[in-house]
């Protein structure tokens, strides 16, 4: 293998596989190799250029582009007009290079044999299994050894003994479960495609375990919501008697956990307590958010300029100090009607949409056509966005910069085997 061979192919397929693999552990490697990944992609359109005077083949329209300048538009618009909060405008401006990042996942994408990466799928399930037994003995023993002050255990009491929320490999138990909930759906996926075959359904079984683990000690409501629903649709569209069965499945473990472990029965008795402090101070939240895209109503007042503007309308809607929160807006959607107005809100809603029909479609016609580890792939993308927009509409997770980079792979991968299967033959990919 000689230097330029190593840097223009190998190279490249190590800064993927590591930059996949930083999705489960690590946002300073999600950082890292998503930019590594980006010098590599300018380096192949410079060859390109230089030696066959056009881009090359793995850049094609993908139908993102323009709800994307729509947004782009709408959030620089709204870092130059509201000048009078004072705000760190470099930051917010850095903040908005997911774009960027996007694109790059998704030309990355472009040049990968997904039909032949069975190990990656084996590595995905190992890992949910590592870290879900890593994030058990976080709950028992509050103990992280990832971070040496434990900040990411977070503690919760109950009547009858202590019990510590999980946080995984990353720095708080919300951006953990989100993550968790797509990641379980992935292995839900592979599990229901391939389950009429148990050595090829065992890996899945045993990654699901692994994310269900460390999904229960994270103690994220939201994201166990996420995961239900994202299953349940994924689970349905395969065939109406595999989603009845995974409601009764559900329904039948939650039961028996409820009575096995209180901690969890508790925990899912405060979903559906509107006096529970938690979800007062949600409440409290969205209608605050909501009279700021009442005074707002076209371009917003800035996408996550909230914390300059909460306390006015706290004040406005006489909230208790008790549920004074300053941050986001605990709900994605909310967070884009508050901060670019109806304009943004429904770019978004294109964006989102744009990645669901892609998905679903390629979806179908990997199920005629394709393999089955590509049609469990295909699902479970499909799936993992389903969960992450239901879990947009408890907390904020578009804007928790690990949730929604793995979001953005969900949605690239599907993109990325359409521009394949139509534009590129199998000696062009890596």
């Amino acid at each position: 293998m000689n230097l330029d061979s190593f840097t223009s192919k190998d190279g490249f397929r190590w800064v993927v596989g590591l930059f996949l693999f930083s999705l489960m552990v690590s946002m300073a490697g999600i950082e890292i190799f998503s930019g590594a990944s980006i010098a590599f992609l300018l380096y192949f359109i410079f060859q390109s250029l230089k030696k066959q005077k056009t881009a090359p083949n793995f850049i094609h329209w993908s139908g993102f582009e323009i709800p994307l300048l729509i947004l782009l538009s709408l959030v620089s618009i709204g870092l130059v007009l509201h000048n009078d909060y004072n705000p760190d405008r470099m930051r917010e401006f850095g903040n908005i290079r997911w774009v960027v990042v996007f694109f790059a996942i998704l030309y990355s994408m472009v040049q990968v044999q997904w039909e032949n990466k069975d190990e990656w799928a084996r590595i995905f399930f190992l890992m949910c299994l590592m870290i879900g037994i890593y994030a058990f003995c976080q709950a028992v023993t509050g103990i992280d050894l990832v971070r040496w002050d434990n900040r990411a255990v977070q503690f919760d009491h109950y009547d009858k003994f202590p019990f510590y929320r999980a946080a995984g490999f990353f720095s708080n138990p919300m951006t953990f479960g989100h993550s968790s909930a797509m990641w379980g759906v992935i292995c839900f996926s592979f599990f229901i495609v391939q389950r009429r075959d148990w050595r090829k359904c065992l890996m899945p079984a045993i990654g699901l375990f692994g994310v269900v683990l460390g999904l229960y000690c994270s103690h994220t409501r939201g994201a166990w919501i996420a995961f239900f629903f994202g299953s349940l649709f994924i689970a349905t569209l395969k065939n109406f008697k595999v989603g009845l069965l995974f409601v009764f499945s559900s329904f039948l473990l939650a039961g028996i956990a409820a009575l096995v472990f209180p901690p969890f029965a508790e925990r899912l008795h405060t979903i559906f307590d509107p006096n529970f402090t938690s979800n007062v101070s949600r409440m409290y939240i969205w209608k605050a958010h909501f009279e700021i895209f009442k005074d707002y109503p076209w371009m917003g007042a800035g996408l996550n300029y909230n914390p300059y503007l909460l306390g006015t309308y706290y004040d406005k809607l006489v909230t208790p100090t008790t549920y004074k929160q300053i941050g986001h807006a605990h709900n994605t959607y909310l967070q884009w009607l508050a901060g670019t107005g109806v304009l943004g809100l429904v770019a978004y809603m294109l964006f989102i949409v744009k990645g669901l029909w892609i998905s679903l479609k390629e979806y179908l016609w990997s199920k005629k056509e394709g393999s089955p580890m590509m049609t469990s792939i295909l699902l479970g993308c499909l799936g993992a966005q389903v969960a992450f927009h239901f879990g947009g509409l408890t907390e904020c997770n578009f804007r928790d910069a690990e949730v929604r980079t793995f979001f953005l792979v969900m949605m690239a991968i599907p993109c990325a085997h359409g521009i394949q299967r139509r534009f590129l033959k199998i000696e062009e990919l890596i």
